[in-house]
């Protein structure tokens, strides 16, 4: 046992608890009416094919009570995380989206201190242990707009969000989108291929603590193949203003407002280019918060690379539209609020794997210390011994890329905004 939460990445079963709920009560309706076609006076009508009928209705509803049986099994066995998952529900914005005459209603004053409340009900939870704070965020950043007076939230919206925000800070001069420039590209100092998802976390961590924003790129061959996987770092400057750091925190808004016009992503996709990345060529996209974000963006297909797998670690990219081709595994803390500002909750496909650790935090420590790349290091080894179906498949997966390819080039490429 390691620990872990995991839900996804398993083909045998990809319904949700409530998909399967709905199956049983169907099965049980099925069942109460061909109960109710063996009455007494009903063999007065066709005798012949009544008692036929009788004839076969036990086999049938013991056949019917084996599925109700499966089906419970099911959600015990398989789903009782993704049933402690569903439970994260979007109440607030739900309530708001179903009911938008409430916007009309409450007062703006009133709607402008709800903001705050909400605000200060997110940062309270910061010392709270569990994932109440990373409820309580997802519900903030979807109802956001709302509170604001900016835009109505239509709920699971982390753009309107973002968009909001971007609103409110740039008469100030913040948010400004910025260009990023390449100021060195130097060997990466890898030499050979990693054999584990701790071994990428691990090479993940030494970008990210890079003195300068750096994207490494590893190149690899087989025979006339080639395969390329692409670190992008999180977010390193936590100040709202922005820096020199194309990776900074104004540029980690921008991205979730619009992905094209951010510096981190413009820099992601020169160094891909300067790499000489083809549409043709395998690809791996690992990234870590901010940096996941963007792998995750670069994974959606629209930019013109076919991506072969996507890693991510502390990244918000429940919003994004990902291929069910590939394999996909996002790692996550219960008690990081990071991922949580994608607006939703990760989807239970049989491609996509989420596993989730809780760090444990001491007293008065903030659970944003949750989303250190050294504890998800400390997860991704956890990853690896999991015995969980879906956390088997989709590990196997990822790591069946690297099969027969030889690393032959590694580059960092830095820069600055």
């Amino acid at each position: 046992m390691t620990g872990l939460v995991a839900w996804g990445g398993d083909p045998r079963i990809v319904a949700t608890r409530a998909e399967i709920d709905r199956g049983s009560a169907v099965i049980a309706l099925a069942q109460s009416r061909l109960l109710a076609e063996v009455q007494p006076f009903d063999f007065l009508v066709d005798p012949v094919h009544r008692v036929l009928f009788a004839l076969h209705l036990p086999d049938l509803l013991f056949r019917l009570e084996q599925l109700r049986w499966a089906c419970g099994a099911a959600a015990d066995a398989y789903l009782s995380t993704e049933a402690r998952v569903a439970q994260r529900v979007h109440w607030l914005t739900r309530l708001v989206a179903q009911h938008p005459w409430l916007d009309k209603l409450v007062p703006a004053q009133v709607v402008e201190k709800a903001g705050v409340i909400a605000l200060g009900a997110v940062a309270a939870t910061q010392f709270v242990a569990g994932d109440a704070s990373k409820m309580l965020a997802r519900e903030f950043v979807d109802v956001y707009p709302a509170l604001t007076g900016v835009s109505r939230s239509v709920g699971d919206n982390s753009r309107a969000g973002a968009k909001a925000i971007e609103t409110q800070l740039k008469p100030f001069g913040l948010l400004e989108p910025g260009q990023a420039h390449l100021i060195a590209h130097m060997p990466g100092g890898t030499t050979v291929a990693p054999v584990s998802i701790g071994g990428i976390a691990k090479r993940l961590e030494s970008v990210h603590e890079q003195n300068e924003a750096t994207v490494l790129i590893e190149k690899y061959k087989h025979a006339n193949h080639r395969m390329f996987v692409v670190y992008v770092p999180g977010t390193r400057d936590k100040t709202i203003l922005p820096t020199s750091d194309p990776f900074d925190l104004s540029d980690a808004v921008a991205l979730l407002a619009n992905p094209d016009q951010a510096a981190s992503q413009r820099a992601v996709l020169d160094a891909m280019h300067r790499a000489d990345i083809k549409s043709g060529d395998q690809l791996l996209m690992v990234g870590y918060s901010q940096g996941g974000t963007i792998a995750g963006d670069i994974a959606q297909g629209h930019l013109g690379y076919k991506v072969s797998g996507l890693v991510t670690f502390g990244a918000p990219i429940a919003q994004l539209d990902l291929p069910h081709s590939i394999p996909i595994l996002a790692v996550e803390h219960s008690n990081d609020i990071v991922p949580a500002l994608s607006g939703k909750v990760n989807p239970l496909t049989s491609n996509w794997l989420t596993v989730e650790r809780e760090v444990p935090t001491s007293l008065g420590e903030l659970n944003l210390h949750a989303h250190r790349i050294t504890e998800y290091v400390s997860t991704a080894t956890q990853v690896d011994v999991d015995g969980n179906a879906g956390v088997q498949r989709i590990r196997g997966q990822v790591m069946k890329l690297f099969d027969n390819y030889k690393l032959v080039e590694s580059t960092n490429y830095q820069y600055q905004r």
